[in-house]
């Protein structure tokens, strides 16, 4: 081969790769943008805006407002015609035709933009359709990116066998290896982007379904789950690329009162504290046996809670009830045991690896907390010595105007208003920060019970038979 077309050849090689390093660069940060119209899902409520960036409404502005896939604004064109008339600002063409740019815009015209296109969905822009737009615009920008490497790749492959055996550009060879694992790592963000779009729509329905029936639930799941198994990014009909290898994690999600017993799980990742908030726990299928046993434990657990804190204000007949156990106190000491002895149960269902993993965290929650104690200590001390005030003021008073009592001067009882008014004052000011503090106090201490009870199952050497895993359903733990 001439020199020259060896050295034409070699240049529009490197060109391509440059060009694709470039797209992959450039599609990677769009992904990050589509990923953020999600936030658009704000479940019928015109949503905080001071929670969003300007990062964040300019992505949505570039890929959102932009884009006719997300974007239903009225463009005002008669099909008939082709006339426009009643075109909205922030329709597509609206902002095709004005020029609109994020980059240039202030925060209140982004915030404008972005409401007009939630206003006219009546803030109510559904998550699994939402997502499937997102999922649409991906697959869309990224479906011919293997094809291109592979080309580049074959390209470089053909131009080595013309110019014969030995011949090897070392430096082309170097950035084809780059750019295979480039394009790799990309195609593992295209997947990871999608699978988090998805469980978030996922998450965001079930987060809602509380009401619903049965069926419904299962229809919401059902629909997920096939999003996942949808037609590939290379070819088809690209309406939602395929997530291979990932799958869908309930894991935290609010399933508090959502109906699982006609859902079934199979394929879906799911802790059995998050399951333990759902009803239909028995029915529900396609979960690890011990799964079912740890949720449904800890719906034991919830239970004798809840008769833990209702024993902090006893009613007459909790006093009643508690005469067996020598008390209130000593049926607050028998709860405490048997939910000890529950949390026990429970983490003998887990892998060893896992009830550790949850000991650290519990032991980094409760320092987490005891630092932001520290910072609701001030307020607190001020709330308690406020309420003290009140309680001494309105006892004086009382013990004053008894039969027994002197009686008040005008003076005394001006001193008492004032130090009424100022208590109350000091107490409504502090009492957002005193109610957190006592919150977190119970949360420290249910913590450091969780945590003693994980170091003593911990110490003891587990014998017999092994017991499945808890953390996965089944699908989802099978290889």
């Amino acid at each position: 081969m001439p020199p020259e077309e060896l050295e034409r050849r070699t240049k529009e090689i490197t060109e391509t790769i440059t060009q694709l390093e470039q797209i992959i660069v450039s599609d990677t940060e769009r992904l990050r943008k589509v990923e953020t119209l999600s936030k658009l899902a704000t479940g019928g409520k015109k949503p905080d805006y001071d929670k969003l960036t300007d990062q964040e409404l300019r992505d949505m502005f570039d890929v959102g407002i932009k884009s006719t896939t997300i974007n239903n604004l009225p463009d005002g064109t008669d099909s008939n015609t082709g006339l426009v008339k009643g075109q909205h600002p922030h329709s597509t063409m609206g902002v095709m035709e004005s020029g609109l740019d994020s980059s240039t815009m202030t925060r209140e015209e982004l915030v404008t933009a972005v409401d007009d296109l939630l206003k006219h969905n009546n803030y109510d822009i559904q998550p699994m359709v939402l997502a499937e737009a997102q999922i649409m615009m991906i697959s869309a920008g990224s479906a011919a990116m293997d094809g291109n490497v592979e080309k580049v790749m074959f390209d470089n492959m053909n131009l080595e066998s013309e110019e014969g055996e030995g011949y090897k550009n070392e430096e082309v060879g170097k950035q084809l290896k780059q750019l295979k694992s480039n394009s790799k790592e990309f195609a593992k963000t295209v997947e990871n982007t999608s699978t988090s779009i998805i469980q978030g729509a996922l998450h965001k329905q079930l987060g809602a379904a509380e009401g619903k029936s049965a069926e419904e639930v299962a229809q919401i799941i059902q629909h997920a789950k096939g999003r996942m198994d949808a037609t590939d990014m290379s070819g088809g009909t690209k309406s939602v690329a395929k997530v291979k290898d990932q799958k869908l994690d309930l894991s935290k999600a609010n399933l508090k009162g959502v109906d699982l017993s006609k859902s079934d799980l199979t394929g879906i990742t799911i802790d059995p504290r998050t399951l333990s908030q759902a009803k239909g726990v028995s029915q529900v299928r396609g979960v690890d046996p011990s799964v079912k046993m740890a949720a449904l434990a800890y719906q034991n657990i919830d239970k004798m809670k809840a008769e833990f804190d209702k024993l902090k204000n006893p009613s007459i007949l909790d006093r009643i009830k508690s005469i067996i156990h020598g008390g209130i106190e000593g049926a607050k000491e028998n709860l405490t045991k048997k939910m000890d002895q529950a949390k026990m149960d429970v983490l003998k269902l887990m892998d060893p690896a896992l009830v550790e993993t949850m000991r650290k965290q519990n032991l980094k929650s409760i320092d987490d907390l005891q630092n932001r104690q520290g910072e609701l200590l001030s307020s607190e001390r001020q709330y308690t010595k406020a309420e003290q005030q009140l309680q001494s003021a309105h006892v004086t008073k009382v013990v004053a105007e008894s039969p027994f009592g002197e009686g008040l001067s005008s003076k005394e009882r001006r001193e008492l208003r004032t130090i009424e008014k100022e208590s109350r004052k000091v107490m409504s000011k502090t009492e957002g920060a005193h109610d957190e503090y006592q919150k977190n106090e119970s949360e420290i201490e249910s913590l450091k019970r969780n945590t003693s009870v994980r170091e003593t199952l911990g110490s003891k050497e587990k014998t017999g038979q092994e017991v499945p895993k808890v953390g996965q359903s089944q699908g989802a733990k099978m290889k």
